[in-house]
C-alpha cells in the first residue's frame, strides 16, 4: 500500500523528548498507545503543525509538510495541511449551531454554503444528532458535542485523520455507534489515520496496526492483536487485560513434559515460571539466556484455598503441566468477566473467577492462597531492550 503520512520527528517539551516515526498507509489506522506522558498527544500535534519539532520531516501524500534541519525549516500552517485533529476536548464555535459547525471545514475548502449545509444535516445524522442542527453547544451535552465534532472531522474529507481518545466523553453506548461509523467511514474514504487511545476496544475495531509509545519512543509496532497478544509493558499488559511477569529466561529440562520450544522464565524470587514460546513472531526454538516475560490470561488462573505456606513458594513439580504457587490476595475487583482477584507476591498476578466461585472459596483480601496456570497457557518472549 502506498504511504500517505510519513513522520520522523524529534520535539523537545520542557524536560521530555520525543524521539518517534510513523508511518500510515492509504486507508489504514494506526492506534497509538502508552501511559500518560508518553508523548502521543505532542505526536500527533507535531504532525498537525501546531508544535514544530526540534528536527525531522513530515509527509503527507507526497508533499513535505513539515522540515526541520540545522539548515533550513519548513512548517506548512495547519490549516493548509489537509490534516484533521480531532482532540479531547470538542472545541466547537460556541456561537455557531452544530450544522454550522460541522459545514464549517467544507466552506472554509469553498463549498457553498447551501451545499456545505446540506452534506452537514446528513453527517449529523449519521452521527445520531437528527433533529440537533440548530441547537449550539451550550445547549448539548457533553457526549453530543464530540459527536459533533466527530462529524465535522469527518465532513472536511481531510488526507491525514488524527483523532485524539475521540470515545473519551461518550457513553457505552454512543461509543459503540461512533467507533463503528467511523470504521465505516475511514473504510470507505480510504483515509489514513491514527487514533491515541486508552480504550482497547478502539484499538480492536479500528486499528489495522499498533504502536506502542514509551517516555517518548516507539517500542514496539505491529498488527493490533499481535501487539496487544505480546505486551511489551504493563501499561499494555493491563490494558489487554493479560498478566505479563518478568524474569531471566531459563531451559527447563528433565520433565517428560517439556519437548522442544518449552522454556521458562526464573523470577526475582528465584521461582520458574514454565510456558512455552513461539507467539508473536518469536521462534518456538530456544534462544539462550537473558531478560525475558511470561504473558498469560487471567482466567487461566486458577485459585484454591488450602494451607499455603510463605508467599511466593512454589510447591515441588507434581504436575509437569502446571505451574503452582502460594500468594496473598490483595484485592476483589468487578470485572467484565466476573470477579478480578489480585494478589500480593514478586510477580502481582491476577486471576478472573466468577462470582459464584468468589463466593464458593470464600475468598477475602488478605487470604493466603494457591495460584495455578497451566503451562500450555503461558507464553514466553525474550525482551528486546526498552
Amino acid at each position: 500500500m502506498n504511504t500517505v503520512l510519513d513522520a520522523r520527528l524529534r520535539v523537545r517539551r520542557g524536560d521530555f523528548i520525543l524521539n518517534a516515526a510513523v508511518r500510515v498507509a492509504a486507508g489504514e489506522v494506526l492506534a497509538v498507545l502508552g501511559p500518560n506522558g508518553s508523548g502521543k498527544t505532542t505526536l500527533l500535534a507535531a504532525v498537525a503543525g501546531l508544535l514544530v519539532p526540534e528536527s525531522g520531516a513530515v509527509t503527507v501524500s507526497g508533499r513535505l509538510m513539515t522540515s526541520r534541519t540545522e539548515r533550513a525549516s519548513l512548517c506548512v500552517p495547519p490549516a493548509r495541511r489537509g490534516i484533521g485533529l480531532l482532540g479531547q476536548e470538542p472545541l466547537l464555535f460556541p456561537h455557531l449551531s452544530a450544522v454550522d459547525n460541522v459545514a464549517f471545514g467544507q466552506q472554509a475548502q469553498g463549498m457553498s454554503r447551501r451545499s456545505a449545509l446540506s452534506d452537514a444535516r446528513g453527517w449529523l445524522d449519521a452521527v445520531g444528532l437528527s433533529g440537533f442542527e440548530d441547537r449550539k453547544p451550550a445547549q448539548l451535552s457533553g457526549g453530543q458535542q464530540q459527536r459533533v465534532a466527530i462529524a465535522r472531522a469527518l465532513a472536511a474529507r481531510p488526507r491525514v485523520l488524527l483523532l485524539d481518545e475521540p470515545m473519551a466523553a461518550l457513553d457505552v453506548q454512543n461509543a459503540v455507534a461512533i467507533r463503528q461509523l467511523l470504521r465505516e467511514q475511514l473504510t470507505r474514504s480510504g483515509t489514513p489515520a491514527i487514533i491515541v487511545t486508552h480504550d482497547v476496544l478502539d484499538a480492536l475495531v479500528l486499528a489495522d496496526r499498533a504502536a506502542i509509545l514509551h517516555d517518548g519512543r516507539i517500542i514496539d509496532e505491529g498488527p493490533t492483536a499481535q501487539v496487544l497478544g505480546a505486551p511489551r509493558t504493563q501499561f499494555i499488559a493491563a490494558l489487554a487485560g493479560l498478566n505479563l511477569v518478568r524474569g531471566t529466561r531459563v531451559r527447563v529440562a528433565g520433565d517428560a513434559g517439556f519437548d522442544a520450544g518449552f522454556d521458562g522464565i526464573r523470577l526475582p524470587d528465584g521461582r520458574i515460571l514454565r510456558g512455552h514460546a513461539g507467539r508473536a513472531g518469536h521462534a518456538a526454538v530456544w534462544q539462550g539466556p537473558g531478560p525475558a516475560s511470561a504473558v498469560f490470561p487471567p482466567s487461566a488462573v486458577s485459585v484454591s484455598v488450602s494451607v499455603a505456606v510463605s508467599v511466593g513458594f512454589a510447591e515441588p513439580v507434581v504436575d509437569d503441566l502446571l505451574n503452582r504457587w502460594s500468594a496473598i490476595i490483595s484485592a476483589l475487583e468487578p470485572s467484565s468477566g466476573g470477579i478480578r482477584v489480585r494478589t500480593v507476591d514478586d510477580s502481582g498476578v491476577a486471576a478472573e473467577l466468577s462470582a459464584a466461585r468468589v463466593a464458593e472459596l470464600g475468598l477475602r483480601t488478605g487470604l493466603a492462597v494457591w495460584l495455578s496456570v497451566p503451562v500450555a497457557e503461558v507464553t514466553i518472549f525474550a525482551d528486546p531492550p526498552l
